[in-house]
C-alpha cells in the first residue's frame, strides 16, 4: 500500500478560486497518476463545490476556500472548506432534475452532479466553525449516462 500523500491549499473565495484550484488539482493528480475520468470527476466536483461556497458561504463577502486533497494508491479524497455560516447542502432537498435541457433552470443542480460524479459525499462542521465537504474518488467509477425522458 502506498503511503498517503496531503497536500493544502488555500485560495481567497474570489471567482477566480475555481481556475486557479482546477489547476492545482489536476496538476497533482495527473503526477499521481490518476486516470482521465478520474479527474475529470474531481474537477468536476471541485468546481461546483467551491462555486457553492463563493455564492453561499460568503455571497461575494471575503474569506477564503480551503482544499485537502489526499491521494493513496488510485484513490483521491478532497475537503473543501469555508467559514461561513453552518450548512449541510446533503441535509437539504435537491431541485429535481429537468426532463430536457430546454427545460432546465440555472442553480440548483450542483450537489446533484457531486452526488453523481464521487464515490462518497461526507459534510461535518469542524470544531472551529467550518463547514468541511469531503468527497471521495475512487478508479472506475463510470461516467453517469444520460436519462431517458
Amino acid at each position: 500500500m502506498n503511503q498517503a500523500q496531503t497536500h493544502s491549499l488555500s485560495l481567497p473565495a474570489t471567482d477566480e478560486a475555481v481556475a486557479d484550484a482546477s489547476i492545482w488539482l489536476t496538476g497533482l493528480c495527473q503526477a499521481h497518476g490518476l486516470g482521465h475520468d478520474q479527474v475529470f470527476h474531481l474537477d468536476l466536483c471541485a468546481s461546483e463545490l467551491i462555486a457553492n461556497v463563493l455564492e453561499h458561504a460568503y455571497a461575494g463577502g471575503t474569506g477564503q476556500v480551503l482544499l485537502e486533497l489526499v491521494l493513496q494508491n488510485n484513490t483521491a479524497r478532497l475537503t473543501v472548506g469555508d467559514s461561513g455560516p453552518a450548512f449541510n447542502p446533503l441535509s437539504h432537498h435537491l431541485a429535481p432534475q429537468p426532463a430536457s435541457i430546454l427545460e432546465a433552470t440555472v442553480g440548483g443542480l450542483g450537489i446533484h452532479l457531486v452526488q453523481e460524479f464521487a464515490n462518497s459525499v461526507e459534510y461535518r462542521r469542524s470544531e472551529d466553525g467550518r463547514n468541511l465537504i469531503t468527497v471521495t474518488i475512487m478508479p472506475d467509477l463510470p461516467v453517469p449516462q444520460a436519462r431517458e425522458a
